[in-house]
């Protein structure tokens, strides 16, 4: 298994990759600087992850290279919004973020297990998944969601029936908190994750 992320230079990409003497540069085979993703031969790794935080006109300006990467029948991982259509298939539904609701008596942030029979739910708890969000999804007929809000829409969700590869979609924003180093909860969600998807991988690809 060959993995891959994007970054955008910014200082909490930087400050993600540093974060513990390096945890999670370690679980990257290359770190591809963004303006180096039109030069860079994707085919070449199984798993590509676009986090949250990156320029969507420049998603934009590749997505036909980040689109025959996932037709290939590899991995691809998005994190956070996805305001520009650069994927297709993609339906993004803005909603305003409740930053605040922790704060109120008995405040709760109304997100559930469309199905927690599912794998994911192996890794982890939708505890894990409560900080907030950025927007929701309406997942494609076929395509499996994760984790819901109150609304039906989908936070996380998992899409190997629009193209021959996997796509996982969230609009969650991990890898920004924990490199601007506030909610730390997001380590816990990011560990449970990356092993949820590199397992994942391992027992479609591995015999």
């Amino acid at each position: 298994m060959k993995t891959a992320i994007l970054y955008n230079g910014i200082s909490h990409h930087h400050l993600f990759f540093t974060y513990d003497h390096g945890k999670y540069q370690k679980k990257f085979d290359e770190i591809i600087y963004f303006l180096d993703l039109p030069k860079i031969d994707l085919h070449q790794f199984d798993i590509l992850i676009i986090p949250s935080r990156i320029e969507q006109n420049f998603l934009m300006e590749n997505k036909k290279q980040l689109y025959d990467y996932l037709q290939s029948g590899k991995y691809l991982v998005c994190f956070g919004e996805m305001t520009k259509p650069w994927l297709p298939k993609v339906t993004w539904n803005y909603c305003p973020t409740n930053f605040n609701w922790w704060l109120k008596e008995g405040g709760e942030l109304q997100l559930m297990a469309h199905n927690d029979e599912h794998e994911f739910f192996n890794y982890m708890s939708v505890n894990d998944t409560r900080w907030h969000y950025h927007g929701s999804f309406i997942p494609p007929v076929g395509a499996t969601p994760i984790i819901i809000n109150e609304h039906n829409e989908s936070i996380i969700y998992e899409d190997t029936v629009s193209y021959h590869g996997t796509a996982i979609i969230t609009s969650l924003d991990p890898d920004y908190h924990l490199g601007q180093r506030f909610i730390p909860k997001t380590e816990i969600f990011l560990d449970k994750f990356y092993e949820w998807i590199f397992d994942k991988w391992r027992k479609e690809h591995v015999t």
